[in-house]
């Protein structure tokens, strides 16, 4: 009698079975390695081989440069940057191209997408070999960030300022101010109005960039919107402060409320009332008032005194003014964060 023989096939399909019941369902695949650009300088190229820079220079594309897998754009931005600041060596291989950097010794402390604006915070020192170098090396650092899908803008933070004003040598720049506390600039009539009228202490610091909102032109601060009007109030700058006392207390339903509602009454020593809104200004609260920017920048009353969360606080037009006894004497009374409430409302920006 013949003895039946297992075809391999039967056998190796077996096996495969046997494998599908222990192994996981799918195994890790390695993901492709990004690559991306390093900009290099062709010295005294004129604008011929690339965008012309420095002192009658080109800025040259090497494309090509593996930089891992990344699983971000702000990855991405980070590790193209380190591939820049490993060169070490004057020019780049054999291609002849200058790397301004190469002396430099810096770190990517940070990297983060606001919108399609991206924020580079660095650190180190750059250790440049002269003048030329300074805007070579502003725009290699700006093309590396620029060159992701979606990334429109980069601001390069260094030294607490924005990298443009901290290798011009020029110190404060008259018409603009970046804020690394929140990695945002303000700019001619904002930054003029922000200074003239209050400052830190009434408007915050900033927390948008400029941007349209409903065809006005605007800017978010933690206590206050600018919005510029064009011809509206030249000796204001053209800026006017948008009602975010009144869109807050609509949004929270507050206007049926009995604080809210109108009354009689007349002024005397400690109290103000200002028929207009039919409510009155009284004690701590109207000392800041006046001392704050008054109408221009609170507008007038809009609620009586009232205890809002366990604070005793009062809306205006543009402002909740709030009594915090448990503060130094000259924070007491302060502004409540109404810019950044109405921002987070609208869904931010």
């Amino acid at each position: 009698m013949r003895k039946r023989l297992r075809r391999p096939g039967m056998c190796l399909a077996g096996a495969l079975l046997l494998l599908a019941g222990i192994l996981p369902a799918a195994l890790p695949v390695a993901a492709a390695p990004d690559t991306a650009n390093l900009y290099l300088i062709a010295i005294g190229d004129n604008g011929k081989s690339g965008p012309l820079v420095g002192c009658g220079d080109s800025l040259v594309t090497v494309p090509g440069i593996d930089i891992g897998s990344q699983p971000t754009t702000e990855a991405k931005i980070i590790a193209a940057l380190n591939a820049l600041f490993a060169i070490h060596t004057a020019t780049y291989g054999q291609s002849g191209l200058y790397d301004p950097l190469y002396q430099a010794s810096l770190t990517v402390d940070s990297a983060r997408l606001d919108g399609t604006r991206a924020v580079v915070h660095l650190s180190g020192s750059f250790n440049l070999r002269g003048v030329c170098d300074d805007p070579r090396v502003l725009v290699q650092i700006k093309a590396t960030v620029l060159q992701f899908p979606g990334v429109t803008r980069a601001d390069i933070v260094y030294q607490g300022d924005l990298l443009d004003a901290v290798l011009s040598g020029g110190g404060p720049h008259p018409s603009w101010r970046f804020f690394p506390e929140t990695d945002h600039l303000v700019a001619n009539g904002f930054l003029r109005y922000w200074e003239t009228f209050g400052g830190l202490p009434v408007f915050g610091y900033p927390i948008t960039e400029e941007f349209t909102e409903n065809g006005v032109t605007v800017q978010y601060f933690e206590r206050a919107r600018f919005e510029w009007h064009p011809g509206s109030d030249p000796s204001h700058f053209d800026v006017l402060l948008g009602l975010l006392g009144d869109e807050v207390a609509q949004h929270d339903g507050l206007l049926a409320t009995a604080p809210f509602q109108p009354i009689h009454a007349a002024s005397d020593a400690h109290c103000t009332f200002y028929a207009v809104t039919g409510h009155r200004l009284c004690f701590g609260f109207r000392d800041y008032w006046q001392g704050h920017g008054g109408l221009a920048v609170l507008g007038y009353p809009i609620s009586e005194e009232f205890t809002q969360n366990g604070v005793t606080v009062q809306y205006f037009e543009r402002q909740r003014l709030e009594y915090h006894p448990e503060n130094p004497p000259a924070w007491q009374v302060e502004g409540g964060l109404l810019g950044v409430q109405v921002l987070a409302m609208r869904g931010g920006h």
